[in-house]
């Protein structure tokens, strides 16, 4: 049964013992137990909570909530219950100030609680609930305080303030930031689902609930007849739309690097040694999530949930313990702050926004226009002096240092200064000397080498780059500017 005609009278009828989800499955409302359907985070509601709390708003709340399912994701329809559960808990817990019913004076008051704590947003959901339990005729809501919500004026939640404010907590990573992290990352041995986790949020600026969603059969090998590398590729499921999990994807390129810690990450899944497995997570669990095997989203009861993602992710940063070069501060990293990044890089890159919309899987360009409104915020200064302090910072040099002798040969030349180093490759890397040397693990930087004027070179050639017009390339120097900066520091005996 479904419960789509809610109208006058509703609140006489018995609550329908079941409904039919906006994905067309079955959530069972018979108890005080309701377990609504996502794959990626766990989305129950437990009735207890309102205990004590007015029986009449409590009724209306859940014909409201079973429209929500009927209608809206699992996502929105809890946070809605979430929001309104705890107004109605305020009003039950703070009788001494304001009546336990549902007012207009007290819904103003519950308003005023809001901005103060600067979260006024929520009252959309709160005075979206009221005006639909007036329009069912229900008790306690009458047509003149729906008419006076629907005059009032509420904030909503401030899109783009992080990225307009560049909040150095909340906002995307700077560029020396975003090195300091992926040089760590390039370092690290870690446990492989973390850093697996953080290089893809990294790479794609995907949410957590995308990344949850990946099995190992959405990594794909395009292999050619000659002797062409082979190309590889990640179907990465969509989300937000009302449809069931995986039935939409984006496919997106994976290069070189990416693709080996993908396969190492598929290394470590065959250690459980479940082979016969239909469903296999990419990012994989021990033991499957009881609020999922039993349920019609039992096939992905062993993927991590969302919010196991962003752990996965905070965990890694974590280890990494990488210093902030802005703050000096352990650096803070979210999900949100990676997608942040990623799209503003691609704004400072020249992207089109129907293109920016594309990636980050908006329906329309709307949403990306506060990342070109920023754009001109991230604009890092960079000469010699700022390199040598952040250089030690970021650590984007990945050789070594050492004393030279007279035994030591294959030094590596830039233009009339010949005594930078040593390389200490097998083969020909068929790179640019000294621009690729100075991040590669291979490159044996000598101790009493010209590396300042090295870095003074890099400098000009930056400023002539900008000056042109070509920021894009010229950001392309600024982690080889940095990694010589490192060196200059760490020579002098300055280095942090």
């Amino acid at each position: 049964m479904n419960a789509s005609v809610l109208s006058a009278g509703v609140d006489d009828r018995e609550f329908p013992s079941h409904v039919l989800d906006v994905q067309g499955l079955v959530v069972d409302t018979s108890s005080s137990y309701w377990r609504l359907h996502d794959s990626t985070f766990s989305a129950n509601i437990s009735w207890n909570r309102l205990q004590g709390c007015c029986e009449d708003t409590v009724r209306a709340l859940k014909w409201h909530l079973i429209r929500l399912i009927e209608t809206r994701s699992a996502r929105y329809a809890c946070n809605t219950v979430r929001y309104i559960g705890d107004f109605l808990c305020t009003l039950r817990d703070n009788r001494d100030e304001i009546e336990n019913i549902v007012t207009l004076k007290s819904l103003v008051w519950y308003l005023e609680q809001l901005r103060k704590k600067r979260i006024e947003y929520q009252f959309h959901h709160i005075r979206a609930w009221y005006i639909a339990s007036t329009d069912r005729l229900l008790p306690a809501f009458d047509d003149e305080t729906a008419f006076a919500l629907s005059d009032l004026r509420v904030g909503g939640n401030k899109k783009g303030f992080a990225v307009l404010s560049d909040d150095p907590d909340e906002g995307p990573l700077s560029e020396y930031e975003e090195a300091a992290l992926r040089r760590a990352l390039i370092r690290d041995t870690g446990p492989i689902q973390q850093r697996a986790a953080l290089w893809l949020a990294l790479a794609f600026g995907t949410n957590p609930a995308s990344l949850s969603l990946l099995r190992e059969e959405d990594f794909t090998v395009h292999q050619f007849e000659d002797d062409t590398p082979p190309a590889y590729f990640l179907n990465i499921p969509r989300i937000k739309k009302r449809t069931l999990p995986r039935a939409e994807f984006k496919i997106r390129y994976v290069d070189q690097p990416l693709a080996a810690i993908i396969r190492e990450l598929l290394d470590f899944n065959r250690t459980f040694g479940d082979s016969h497995q239909r469903c296999r997570p990419l990012f994989r669990l021990k033991e499957p999530r009881p609020s999922l095997k039993d349920g019609p989203l039992a096939d992905f009861a062993l993927h991590y949930s969302a919010g196991g993602i962003t752990g996965l992710i905070s965990d890694c940063v974590r280890r990494l313990d990488v210093v902030s070069p802005r703050t000096n501060t352990p650096l803070r990293v979210t999900t949100r702050r990676l997608r942040y990044t990623f799209a503003c890089k691609m704004v400072r890159q020249g992207i089109a926004s129907r293109d920016l919309a594309e990636l980050l899987d908006h329906t329309d360009t709307q949403n990306v226009q506060v990342y070109y409104n920023a754009d001109s915020r991230f604009v890092e200064r960079l000469d010699q002096t700022i390199a040598e302090q952040l250089g030690p910072r970021v650590r984007a040099f990945m050789g070594a240092i050492l004393q030279r002798s007279d035994e030591q040969v294959d030094l590596i030349p830039y233009r009339d200064l010949p005594e930078l180093g040593q390389c200490g490759a097998s083969f020909v890397c068929g790179l640019s000397a000294p621009k690729n040397c100075y991040t590669c693990t291979k490159f044996k930087a000598f101790s009493n080498g010209p590396h300042e004027a090295v870095l003074a070179s890099l400098i000009n050639e930056r400023e002539e780059l900008q000056k042109a017009g070509h920021e894009r390339i010229a950001e392309q120097l600024d982690e080889t500017i940095l990694a010589v900066g490192e060196v200059v520091a760490r020579t002098h005996g300055d280095a942090l």
